[in-house]
């Protein structure tokens, strides 16, 4: 049992680390103006703007 908990934790610290890594690449893509902000409307009218 305690070896599960031991892995979860783990799985849980690598995933913490992986969407702290992507935060910041796409923080980096946003200052350098290739990533926008918007929510799921704005997404689609700029996705069908662009067909």
């Amino acid at each position: 049992m305690v070896i599960f908990k031991l892995i979860k934790k783990i799985r849980i610290k690598k995933r913490r680390k992986e969407i702290a890594e992507n935060a910041t690449e796409t923080l980096k893509e946003f200052k350098a103006g290739k990533a926008k902000r918007g929510n799921f409307s704005d997404l689609k009218a700029d996705l069908l703007d662009k067909k």
